[in-house]
């Protein structure tokens, strides 16, 4: 309970009584800054720990991410994304335009792409606020606009002959 990042938990103990304790942590591939903590998240935008600092994320390999307006983010449970739950004035009328959850599809598609191009490891942060404006910050010399949110996998082909050519490393 106090340990949510801990997937398997081992303890054996010998015959002499020494106890040995092997602990297997869940991975961390992002982390995002909600209200006054930052939460460790899956590529599924699943809540997996929370902290007041990203230190104890980012030195192991999680990406931070800038994310549009979520709700109270609840351990174990996926974000839930702001404008996506309906909320009503006395009169009854909405309070903003409602969204449907698949409008912020692009968030976990992108974050899943990242994990899968090989770029995962050496990202700094990737900015999701809008849609149309997907921004990569990589090895802490390149932002790199994705724009819109469709064909990632050819995105990082491009990306990935831009950076091995070479004329990148002059400038």
């Amino acid at each position: 309970k106090n340990m949510p990042l801990a997937q398997k938990v081992k303890v054996k103990k010998s015959l002499f009584g020494k106890v040995t304790i092997n602990i297997e942590l869940l991975n961390v591939d992002y982390c995002a800054k909600i209200g006054d903590k930052y939460y460790a998240l899956d590529e599924e935008l699943r809540v997996l720990d929370s902290n007041v600092s990203s230190s104890k994320y980012t030195p192991y390999g999680a990406v931070k991410v800038k994310l549009p307006d979520v709700r109270e983010p609840v351990l174990g449970e996926k974000l839930v994304f702001y404008d996506t739950v309906v909320e009503t004035d006395e009169e009854k009328e909405t309070l903003y335009e409602v969204r449907d959850e698949s409008y912020y599809a692009y968030t976990v598609n992108f974050l899943k792409s990242l994990k899968e191009s090989g770029y995962h490891s050496d990202s700094n942060g990737v900015i999701l606020t809008e849609k149309f404006e997907i921004t990569l910050i990589y090895a802490e010399k390149y932002s790199i606009n994705f724009g819109d949110p469709n064909d990632f996998d050819i995105k990082f082909r491009v990306l990935y002959e831009i950076l091995a050519e070479g004329s990148t490393q002059y400038s």
